[in-house]
């Protein structure tokens, strides 16, 4: 009895079960009794490598829940202890013509051919160049089955023949086709008639005309005959340039190291919301670089500017562990990527695709996963095929390929690249912290034209900076309060501040500022930044006061709190370092802005030139004083805000207390000011240092707001501390810092 029995036929759909037999007479025509023998299920037994799950990029299945294709975790064939299943043809007795699914062959555990009770094990044999499809050689012929007969000179009308699986069991789909039904590019390049994917094109007679595997038939005649007649690659030419592909790689997309100097801020030094997810604590980055010529090297890491600012040394990784160093030529503007020049000149570059990529669609292209694990630098090659176009960021035309694309580099059979994942960079305040961007898979046309034109495309702003001008700020010059809903409907602004969400009130404006020469004013709200260099304004947020909750500061606590609470706790005054000076930082000094107003009940704009804060907090001078472990900071200006200090009072305020050190022991804390030491007024970080030269006996005044007290301490010698620093075993100290300490009580 034949394998492929037929239970009914219903809108074109014959669907195969187990009660009916093909042995009733029917007429030539019967697409059954053509077809079917020919028609077989091809089974891929998945299963883990290193660890990972297969990846099943190109395969989908019908969702039981709503009957729409979904991409099928690999995982889940293996979970389920089931084969992946798809549609084959036979060709030949020991031929199928089956989809090209892009599985890598070490998450394939065998692959077996089934016609009714008759299986056999099969392998990949070669790949189409231009269709979807692959061949797989039998290891014997299928009992019963029948190799398709392919009638090129027939006429219309036509049909399609999807074989395809449906509510768990084979069916046979036929559709009418229309070769009139032509969809033609705007340009003239392409003209092609729309198809179901992975199917037959039958005649009248339901004899095989031509394959699809591509959801498109050419509008000439070239689609006619046997898929044997297509252009194919050998599985072993293949892997041979897989292989080829993956030691050229090594050479043009090695490894960037990425040193970087510890940054000078410290965690009890911002606002406790905002730890730039620990990008400031960052000294070492590894990468992919990408040579595009002898001595240029594109480097695919987005790097904020303030890690940029502190970046030492860049050495390139080549093979045979040759180490090459390099000198940071640009951050690009709109792209996650730095742009270098090596030291030395290498002679293997990676060729750039400069040709629009919508010409690549449909054809077979190597595709190399290339990832970082620490140093580790894991590559795969295998290929896959760009399966259709979309039109993204500035109408640039990105291409659409299965699977993940994070790591995936797309290269012609020649070798040339043609597209690179790259993360385009977003304003910093369009970017949340919440959730990570990815890269896009890109093509490198559209990179090649932003190398060409260096000049335009890196950001001046994002750059390699010293140590004294690394925490460098623009500023406006206001303190804001953040609004609510509550503060929108009382001042009537909930429409143009979406209920609160946006918008700052001014509440104070610096003497001389940038905000103060625009003609700001206390009772402003600022709504917007207006700049030429982003497609819309940026929206204004004022960070609200961390402490309101507790009703301000807790100076009055300061003695009950225990020593570790102080590590973490923001400081009490306004952070300059807040996101309107981080948006005008991003746009770069120099540049104008306008800034969107609302007084008097109508908005208006105010232009204004961004420009650098003098000293902040978080960049002014420091002592840090390893012997008696206390830091110093010089008063800035939205400190001596805060503690209505004027230009010339002195003072010096504590920025960081080690815990049991002389100073913690000795009561001093965290944001309180030291005045005096020894009766010597301080007004600079570089007073202090000249006392503790001449002085170890120290006895300083010290303001907690407008309470005043004197606190002693005695400071090892320097020689002492240097010698201390050296020794490898802790020894008792001659004298503890309770026996150094002396608090006495000011007026």
């Amino acid at each position: 009895m034949p394998p492929h029995p037929l239970v009914s036929v219903a809108a074109g759909v014959i669907m195969l079960g187990a009660a009916a037999a093909l042995n009733t007479p029917s007429s030539a025509a019967d697409p059954a009794e053509r077809l079917l023998p020919s028609l077989v299920g091809v089974e891929y037994t998945l299963k883990y490598d290193s660890g990972q799950p297969p990846r099943t990029p190109g395969w989908a299945e019908r969702c039981p829940s709503c009957g729409r294709y979904h991409i099928q975790p690999g995982r889940e064939y293996v979970d389920d202890e089931r084969p992946m299943e798809a549609a084959g043809y036979l060709i030949s007795p020991t031929r199928v013509v089956t989809g090209d699914f892009f599985l890598q062959s070490r998450f394939i555990d065998s692959i077996q051919v089934r016609f009714g009770d008759d299986v056999v094990g099969a392998r990949p044999v070669g790949h189409a160049i231009d269709h979807y499809a692959m061949m797989l050689e039998l290891d014997e012929p299928l009992s019963d089955a029948q190799p398709l007969s392919f009638a090129t000179e027939t006429e219309a009308p036509y049909r399609t023949a999807h074989w395809q699986l449906s509510d768990a069991r084979w069916s046979l789909e036929l559709k009418p086709l229309s070769l009139d039904a032509t969809i033609t590019s705007a340009d003239g390049t392409e003209r092609f008639v729309p198809v179901p994917a992975r199917g037959l094109v039958i005649d009248r007679n339901a004899a095989p005309v031509g394959t699809a595997m591509n959801q498109r038939l050419p509008a000439d005649d070239s689609w006619r005959g046997s898929p044997e007649q297509w252009e194919w690659i050998d599985r072993a030419d293949l892997d041979e340039m897989h292989e080829a592909a993956d030691g050229a790689a090594a050479a043009v997309l090695p490894r960037v190291e990425l040193e970087f100097r510890r940054g000078r801020s410290s965690p009890s030094l911002d606002r406790y919301w905002d730890h730039s997810d620990d990008e400031e604590s960052i000294t070492e980055r590894h990468a992919l670089g990408v040579l595009v010529s002898e001595d240029t090297m594109l480097v695919l890491t987005s790097l904020d500017a303030r890690v940029t600012a502190r970046l030492e040394r860049i050495t390139v990784h080549l093979p045979n562990d040759e180490r090459v160093g390099a000198e940071f030529i640009g951050s690009l503007l709109d792209y996650g990527a730095i742009v270098i020049r090596l030291e030395k000149p290498q002679s293997q570059t990676a060729s750039l695709d400069r040709k629009p990529i919508q010409r690549l669609g449909q054809q077979l292209l190597n595709a190399g996963e290339i990832e970082l694990h620490g140093r580790n630098r894991i590559t795969r090659f295998g290929h896959t095929r760009i399966a259709g176009y979309d039109h993204g960021w500035r109408r640039y035309v990105y291409p659409n390929v299965a699977g993940d694309t994070e790591n995936l580099f797309l290269f012609d059979t020649e070798g040339t690249l043609v597209a690179l994942p790259v993360l385009r960079r977003k304003p910093a305040t369009e970017t949340s912290r919440f959730s990570r961007e990815r890269p896009t898979l890109t093509a490198a046309s559209q990179i090649a034209g932003v190398l060409d034109d260096l000049d335009n495309n890196v950001d001046p702003t994002n750059v390699p900076l010293s140590e004294e001008e690394e925490l460098r700020l623009a500023w406006l010059g206001v303190e804001m309060q953040a609004l609510d809903e509550e503060l929108a409907r009382m001042y009537d602004v909930s429409e143009i501040t979406n209920d609160g969400m946006s918008g700052g009130l001014i509440s104070y404006v610096y003497a001389g500022s940038p905000a103060d020469d625009a003609g700001l004013q206390p009772g402003d709200l600022l709504l917007r930044i207006h700049t030429d260099r982003r497609p819309r304004p940026i929206d204004v947020t004022a960070e609200e006061d961390p402490f309101a909750m507790w009703g301000g500061f807790p100076w009055d606590h300061y003695d009950e709190m225990p020593e570790d609470y102080f590590e973490h706790m923001p400081p009490p005054w306004p952070s300059a370092d807040n996101p309107v000076n981080q948006a005008l930082t991003e746009i770069g000094f120099g540049r104008p802005v306008r800034l969107e107003v609302y007084r008097d009940d109508e908005s208006q704009l105010l232009d204004l030139t961004v420009v650098q804060s003098p000293p902040h907090h978080r960049a002014a001078s420091r002592h840090n004083d390893e012997a008696i472990g206390l830091a110093l900071n010089d008063l800035t200006y939205e400190v001596r805000r805060y503690f209505q200090k004027d230009e010339g009072d002195p003072g010096l305020v504590i920025s960081r207390i080690e815990m049991g050190s002389r100073a913690s022991v000795a009561g001093l804390k965290p944001y309180e000011i030291v005045t005096h030491i020894n009766d010597e007024p301080l007004h600079s970080v570089d007073d202090l240092e000249r006392m503790l030269e001449k002085h170890t006996d120290l006895r300083l005044n010290v303001e907690r707001m407008h309470r005043t007290r004197i606190v002693r301490m005695t400071r090892p010698a320097a020689d002492r501390v240097d010698e201390r620093a050296e020794e490898t075993e802790q020894e008792t100290p001659e004298e503890t810092p309770e026996e150094a300490a002396e608090v006495i009580p000011g007026s």
